[in-house]
Parts: structure tokens; C-alpha cells; sequence
């Protein structure tokens, strides 16, 4: 009889690291951080799993709230945009 094969799990995304790290790091919730930056709770998540890209204006404001730099948080959109400041 054959073993089932484990499961091996996948590295998070980039995006997850960084911003989840940097809401820890802030000490604010993520729930507390949708609605300080007038999101929902689904769309913020979704934004931290890589799922959705922020638009300029959330990766700017959530930057802002965490008090990092879009370009570190969002390398893949700061690089196709030439490094959104």
C-alpha cells in the first residue's frame, strides 16, 4: 500500500512578507489598517496575498501607514512604473 504523498507548501508571496511584515512591525492589525485606509478588509488582504495589484494611491497611502516606501513594498509596481516615490 502506497504512502500518500505530503503536501509540501509554497513560500508565501513576496507582497504577503513585506506588507504583513511591515503592518507586525507597525503594530497595527490588519482589520485596524483596512479601515484606517478606507478599504475593505477583502480587498486589503487580497492586495497583501499578491492576489490584486493596490492602485498608486493605496500603495502610496498604506506606505504612509506603515511608515515605509512604496518602492520596497511594491518593488514589482514601483519598477513598471520607473519608481514611484
Amino acid at each position: 500500500m502506497a504512502h500518500p504523498k505530503k503536501k509540501t507548501v509554497a513560500p508565501p508571496p513576496e507582497p504577503l512578507h513585506k506588507l504583513k511584515l511591515a503592518l507586525l512591525r507597525a503594530e497595527i492589525a490588519q482589520f485596524d489598517a483596512a479601515r484606517r485606509l478606507s478599504l475593505s478588509e477583502t480587498r486589503l488582504s487580497r492586495i497583501i496575498r499578491g492576489r490584486v495589484q493596490a492602485t498608486p494611491s493605496e500603495a502610496k497611502a498604506i506606505a504612509t501607514l506603515v511608515g515605509g516606501r512604496v518602492e520596497e513594498l511594491f518593488p514589482r509596481s514601483a519598477s513598471a512604473k520607473g519608481g514611484e516615490k
